[in-house]
């Protein structure tokens, strides 16, 4: 909060908007998968869909699905961080080109999942077989995937993904 004679600044202006959302998120429950609205159950089936078509070399149903604003992002399973529309759609494009499976299946198992009337978000770990383009050979993934969603104009958009390899917990120290 401002006190008087206190600057506020843009960032900070911003960072207190959407930290609300984020407050309410922070202290409410893994909400079971029945529980969530029905709209939010829908867009999460269309991104486990879009994860089908992206392992085939489709993109377009993750860029349909994606917010295009300027505040979204992404930190891809094959590196890099991208942030506006223009840059995440050009990420989603290239790294959907990188997969030729022809029936890969991804499984998402929902670790955690929290929602509030206007955001939500969801931690998986993703399995899959996919053979990468350009090689017969194929390979099983383990990601481990945070995604973030926000109504939009009355539609959940995905305005955050971000994966990485699933590796085995290490102990350091000992």
């Amino acid at each position: 909060m401002a006190t008087a004679g206190s600057k506020i600044t843009r960032r900070g202006a911003l960072v207190a908007v959407a930290s609300v959302p984020f407050i309410e998120s922070a202290t409410a429950e893994t909400a079971p998968t029945e529980a969530i609205s029905p709209d939010l159950k829908r867009t999460l089936e269309d991104y486990h869909r879009a994860e089908i078509a992206f392992q085939k070399g489709d993109a377009q149903p993750f860029k349909d699905i994606c917010s295009h604003a300027d505040y979204v992002t992404i930190v891809g399973g094959m590196g890099g961080v991208e942030k506006g529309w223009v840059q995440v759609e050009k990420r989603y494009e290239w790294a959907a080109s990188r997969f030729s499976s022809d029936n890969s299946e991804p499984e998402s198992e929902i670790v955690s999942l929290v929602a509030t009337p206007d955001m939500a978000y969801a931690v998986e770990i993703e399995r899959s077989t996919a053979r990468m383009a350009g090689s017969s050979e194929v390979q099983r993934l383990a990601l481990r995937v945070t995604s973030v969603f926000r109504r939009e104009n009355g539609q959940w958009k995905l305005v955050h993904r971000h994966a990485d390899p699933l590796m085995s917990v290490k102990e350091y120290g000992k």
